[in-house]
């Protein structure tokens, strides 16, 4: 299976962990959210708060995701969400594999360099070369398959292109639904 390597620290506000808001985030059920899609999806299920440059929600029962415990990746349920205004100036942090990531200056990383043992690093001090630590696989919930087809068909649907492979009397049924879905869409704008 083919993946993106993603990279997320959630924790309480004020701990420097702010991601821009396309960032990617695995929630322990297996799904994709972008960090703005996690913070509207949670928005309303918790005590919010306003702070100087924004809002925190704390949350009773937040998603879980993938933490690092010191020593092996566990799954953690994230406890506040927030939206914040962005600072004059983020830091783009580039992966190997050619994935990059924008994020404050202060987010941690956990990181390891020729000069520097493994531990958590700021964004902001990284420097080339330096080895940016991403799980190599997570043991995901499985999903039921209802809810993988409904999650592959919300993004078709906006998609400006796609190409799908399929039987023809599955593939009638499908394209008739994204059929639907489109105008529906289409009817709601106008």
């Amino acid at each position: 299976m083919l993946r993106q390597p993603i990279v997320c620290v959630l924790g309480h506000v004020d701990h420097g962990k702010c991601v821009a808001p396309d960032t990617v985030i695995q929630l322990g059920d297996g799904r994709l959210l972008q960090a703005k899609e996690l913070y509207e999806a949670y928005a309303e299920k918790g005590a919010k708060m306003q702070i100087d440059d924004g809002t925190v929600v704390e949350l009773e029962e937040g998603p879980e995701v993938f933490s690092f415990d010191g020593k092996k990746i566990v799954r953690k349920r994230v406890s506040h969400v927030w939206k914040r205004n962005s600072p004059k100036n983020m830091t783009r942090v580039g992966l190997a594999s050619g994935d990059t990531l924008t994020v404050t200056p202060e987010h941690p990383f956990y990181a390891a360099s020729a000069e520097a043992p493994h531990g958590w690093k700021q964004a902001g001090t990284l420097k080339e070369g330096d080895f940016v630590l991403v799980a190599g696989k997570l043991e995901l919930q499985e999903a039921p398959i209802s809810r993988l087809k409904e999650e592959i068909a919300k993004k078709l649907m906006v998609a400006e292109s796609f190409v799908v492979f399929v039987d023809k009397e599955k593939g009638a049924e499908f394209f008739r639904k994204i059929s639907d879905a489109n105008l529906d869409s289409m009817r709601k704008r106008e």
